[in-house]
């Protein structure tokens, strides 16, 4: 009787391992594997972030004599929203514009530079909010559209080590993206 117990006994554990290790085993890959694009992730917003920071460092006034500052620096939300807010003060007008812009990570299909580096997206999945203030910081008006293009904000020349860097982060996030032309 303590044999046919023990062999029960064995079985079961033997049932157990067979059909409850591999789920655990692939439980732990998923939980690797989650953990691995949620830290690629967050390298895509430190490279965005610490290009954007270096361009605004070097010069912040564009061609027009605007002052261009980042207002929110890029974030990506737990539903892969990449979104980022730059604040451009017009000192001529005695106004300033915020523009917020955001797209999902899975739209993005292609980065491209010519004078801007910009994302590619499919079709019209990049939101822009622009809200312009006076000086006072009252609204004066505001603006909604969708695109196709998300302009990154970063222009800089001699960036390739900015393509490579994007790319594989792009890639080891699970949103592999391609980059056609890239023009200094």
């Amino acid at each position: 009787m303590a044999n046919f117990k023990i062999k029960k006994m064995k079985i079961i554990l033997f049932v157990i391992l067979l059909f409850g290790l591999p789920g655990v085993v692939f439980s732990q890959n998923k939980m690797q594997t989650q953990t691995v694009k949620s830290k690629s992730k967050k390298e895509i917003v430190k490279i965005l972030n610490r290009f954007l920071t270096d361009q605004c460092k070097k010069g912040t006034e564009n061609t027009s004599g605007e002052i261009v500052t980042i207002e929110k620096p890029y974030t990506i939300t737990e539903k892969n929203i990449l979104d980022v807010a730059i604040k451009t003060i017009h000192p001529g007008e005695k106004s300033y514009t915020i523009v917020s812009k955001k797209v999902n990570l899975s739209d993005i299909i292609n980065i491209v530079k010519d004078v801007n580096v910009l994302f590619i997206t499919r079709e019209n999945t990049v939101e822009y909010n622009a809200v312009e203030y006076n000086e006072d910081g009252k609204k004066i008006k505001e603006e909604t559209s969708i695109d196709t293009n998300f302009f990154t904000d970063i222009h800089t020349a001699g960036n390739l080590g900015f393509r490579r860097s994007i790319l594989a982060a792009f890639k080891n996030a699970g949103f592999p993206i391609v980059s056609e032309y890239w023009y200094d």
